[in-house]
């Protein structure tokens, strides 16, 4: 959170000083470096020695052990950045690859909220894999649940007010990107759900089958792209990454089944109280996203969606506290 409150505070200043995009670069390289040095500040507090230190052994050890993550990575950003040079290559008009690339933008920019709820959780599921079974599913089920409460809203809310969205955020002439964003948005609940699970195998030691699931994405993401674009222009491309989502958290969820017991079941059960709440909350965006400003309607639209799942039961796993 640091680093991303660094980074866009130094686009936002270098922008309002130069009035260019030279400036908001500027400013972008001199938030990294600020959010840098006061992580390594950070860690000093903490303990953690700040002088450079080389053992062979255990980096020899330990890019070993990440290598699987380093290729799960490159899969990860041809699966995140095909889209674009593949809807080109099959000669799109320009303008309709931008309004693709401005729904995915607003994607790509809910992308770190996974990554923040996981991160915050991995420190006890590594221990919780020592542990033993019981504490490991314990804390993997709050992750999975936290992570599908956060993202069902946030799909239901793309979904119900991309209209409204597009055109306060990017303004007339990009209406054809939210159509893309209406169906789009629902990959935000794959993405949520896949780095939960990812965080789940690297825990159990298991990050060398992250590859199969990202390679997949990436192949299956490639073929829809191909098969669907061409009868269904936008909507089509934007669905091959609903398709490419859905077959990476299958695969995750294949690889999770055969190495723990009893997890996936309670987590389906888990899943009807945010359901039913986030259909509530759709049923009012529908209603008023017409009549009322995208962020005030979404705000409402998400405290009807905490009080139903309060009511519902479906907030007693945030009570959940490590043994």
């Amino acid at each position: 959170a640091f680093n991303k409150l660094c980074v866009l505070a130094g686009a936002a200043v270098g922008f309002a000083v130069g009035h260019s995009l030279g400036g908001a670069v500027a400013g972008l390289l001199i938030g990294t470096a600020v959010s840098l040095c006061g992580t390594v500040l950070l860690l000093g507090r903490l303990g953690a020695p700040i002088a450079a230190r080389w053992d062979r052994a255990w980096n020899r050890a330990l890019l070993a052990q990440s290598l699987p993550l380093v290729v799960s990575w490159i899969f990860w950003n041809l699966y995140d950045n095909q889209d674009v040079v593949v809807l080109a290559y099959l000669g799109l008009p320009s303008a309709s690859v931008g309004h693709f690339a401005a729904a995915m933008k607003l994607i790509d920019a809910l992308r770190g909220a996974p990554v923040l709820i996981a991160g915050a959780v991995f420190p006890i599921l590594s221990v919780g894999a020592r542990d033993g079974a019981d504490h490991f599913a314990r804390v993997a089920m709050f992750l999975l649940r936290a992570a599908l409460s956060a993202a069902l809203p946030v799909a239901v809310a793309a979904w119900a007010l991309a209209p409204a969205l597009v055109r306060w955020i990017y303004g007339p002439g990009f209406e054809p990107a939210a159509g893309v964003l209406r169906i789009a948005g629902w990959a935000v609940i794959g993405i949520f759900l896949n780095h939960a699970l990812i965080n789940l195998l690297v825990a159990l030691d298991l990050q060398r089958w992250t590859v199969a699931g990202a390679a997949g994405a990436a192949v299956v993401n490639l073929a829809a792209l191909l098969i669907l674009t061409p009868p269904f222009g936008l909507r089509g491309a934007a669905a091959s990454l609903v398709i490419s989502e859905g077959v990476f958290l299958a695969i995750n969820i294949a690889v999770l089944r055969g190495h723990t017991a009893g997890l996936l079941g309670p987590l389906a059960l888990g899943a009807l109280q945010p359901l039913a709440a986030s259909g509530l909350m759709g049923a009012f965006l529908v209603w008023v996203a017409a009549a009322w400003h995208p962020l005030a309607a979404g705000a409402a639209g998400l405290a009807l969606y905490v009080v139903a799942l309060a009511a519902l039961g479906g907030l007693r796993f945030a009570r959940w506290r490590p043994a």
